[in-house]
This record gives C-alpha cells, sequence and structure tokens, in this order.
C-alpha cells in the first residue's frame, strides 16, 4: 500500500477548495446582488452556503467514491484503515470534524501527515482513516486543469461581480 504524503494531499485539497470556492461565490453572488447586502449579511449568506456545500462535497463524494475531485486528480483514495473500504457516513462526519480541528490548530494537524508512518494527518487519526495512492498518480493533463481551474478562480474573483452585474442589468 503506498500512502498518499503530505504535498500530494495538499495539492488535492487546494484543488478542492478552489472548486467549492468558485461554486460558493458564484452562487452568493448571484443570489445577493438583486438585495444589495451589507458586508455582514454577506458574510452570512457565505456562511450559509459554504458550510452544507462542503458537508455536501466532503461527505458525500468519501463515501460514495472514496475521493473527492482534487483527490482523484492525484489518484488519491481514502479508506477506512482497517477494512480498507470506502468510508462509512460517520467516518466522513468525523474527518470533516477533524479538518476543523486541523484549521484551529493553524493547520498543523495537516502538517502532520508529512511525519506520521502512515501519512496520516490529525482527521485521518480522528476518523480510523488513510489516504493511498492508487494507480498512475499524475493522469494527462492534470497540470493543464489545475492551472485553468485556478486561473479562472483568480479572474473569476476579480471580474466575476462585474461580469454578474452586467448580466443582471
Amino acid at each position: 500500500m503506498i500512502y498518499a504524503g503530505f504535498w500530494v494531499r495538499f495539492g488535492a485539497h487546494i484543488i478542492d477548495f478552489f472548486l467549492l470556492s468558485a461554486v460558493e461565490i458564484l452562487f452568493t453572488h448571484v443570489v445577493a446582488l438583486p438585495f444589495d447586502l451589507s458586508p455582514f449579511s454577506q458574510q452570512i449568506l457565505d456562511a450559509v452556503v459554504t458550510i452544507p456545500l462542503s458537508v455536501w462535497y466532503y461527505c458525500s463524494f468519501q463515501t460514495k467514491h472514496g475521493q473527492t475531485v482534487g483527490k482523484r486528480f492525484f489518484s488519491i483514495t481514502v479508506i477506512d484503515e482497517h477494512s480498507g473500504k470506502y468510508l462509512s457516513q460517520k467516518q466522513a462526519v468525523l474527518r470533516l470534524l477533524g479538518y476543523l480541528a486541523s484549521y484551529i490548530v493553524i493547520g498543523c494537524g495537516f502538517l502532520m501527515a508529512a511525519f506520521h508512518p502512515q501519512k496520516k494527518g490529525l482527521h485521518d487519526i480522528i476518523a480510523g482513516t488513510v489516504s493511498v495512492r492508487r494507480g498512475n498518480s499524475w493522469k494527462a493533463g492534470t497540470g493543464l486543469i489545475i492551472g485553468l481551474a485556478l486561473g479562472l478562480f483568480v479572474a473569476f474573483k476579480i471580474y466575476g461581480p462585474k461580469l454578474i452585474h452586467l448580466i443582471a442589468n
């Protein structure tokens, strides 16, 4: 079994972060634009969208497919450390709560994967999971897709509100 190390998991997490951020920004800007929300109300709307979206994304993808979109790019599969099967719903929720715990300690929970013998982060230890590499780790076009995704995110972050305003008027 080949364990997925810190850097490849970091890359997968960045892809997932940008993907979720793009969906969240698109949705909240489209919904918020007609209402001319205050910055505080915009933040509340962001949280109302981001939290359920993240729970759905991470929990459903990891229980059904063993991987998120970002993990798929790097051929990473998250499995139960004992059975080798995909995560249970309970494990997926515990793993997500472990993500929060890792963020609270300034990312140190994620950094643990760089030093653990089985490359486990705090979230893996909490949930009883392990991330493994399966198959070809760099599929054709991965770099291009990552670059396009990051470029689209940055472009939308800069020009998105103006574009939505133009479309709405």
